[in-house]
């Protein structure tokens, strides 16, 4: 997996939204990726990419049904700090990807499942040593501040669900902890493999 940014993630705002930078940032990670695959004797090459979209805008969140999941309700004591959400990656692909933040701004948090098991294997790490053990029906997970990683089996393999924080907030109950079980809940029955229990470890 090639991941790439332009500039400090926190101050380039404007460069997600021009054509010319992303057009430009598209073509790097694919002449990277590329250049990996040489170098570890890989066949074939990516293309080069054609004109990117448009970037993905926000939208006022669905507290019942957040990032768009049904039965995904967030808990009344965040609604103030994730007020809008967008899709950065559907449904279709190996990971879904959804971020909530305040008033459209920068992320707060995101929701990620992985349903592709290849993909899925690059969290292995996090699921050792990302923190305390978090027990479920058909999975298993690790558990910090600012990251919780679950993985269980599905019909078509290993499927991973995290939640991300992104940002502080003044609030002293993160995201990870609040909304792991509810989110991995949800999403286990959005994808066909619920229903599924999370049971976190005690603070």
């Amino acid at each position: 997996m090639v991941d790439a940014g332009s500039g400090h993630a926190s101050l380039d705002l404007d460069s997600a939204y021009d054509p010319a930078e992303r057009d430009a940032l598209a073509r790097a990670v694919v002449a990277v990726a590329n250049g990996v695959m040489r170098d570890f004797d890989c066949a074939g090459t990516y293309p080069a990419p054609g004109e990117t979209a448009d970037p993905v805008d926000w939208t006022d969140a669905d507290f019942q049904s957040f990032c768009g999941i049904k039965g995904f309700v967030l808990p009344a004591r965040h609604r103030g700090s994730l007020t809008t959400t967008r899709t950065v990656a559907g449904d279709g692909g190996p990971a879904r990807v959804c971020e909530g933040s305040h008033e459209r701004g920068r992320a707060y948090a995101r929701f990620t499942t992985v349903v592709d098991p290849l993909t899925a294997n690059t969290f292995t790490r996090d699921l050792f040593d990302g923190g305390p053990r978090v027990k479920g029906t058909k999975g298993r997970g690790t558990l910090n501040a600012t990251r919780a990683v679950y993985e269980m089996d599905c019909q078509s393999g290993r499927v991973v669900f995290m939640v991300e924080q992104l940002k502080d907030t003044e609030a002293s109950y993160p995201y990870t902890r609040d909304l792991l079980p509810a989110y991995v809940a949800a999403e286990a029955e959005r994808i066909g493999c619920g229903p599924e229990k999370v049971t976190l470890p005690r603070e």
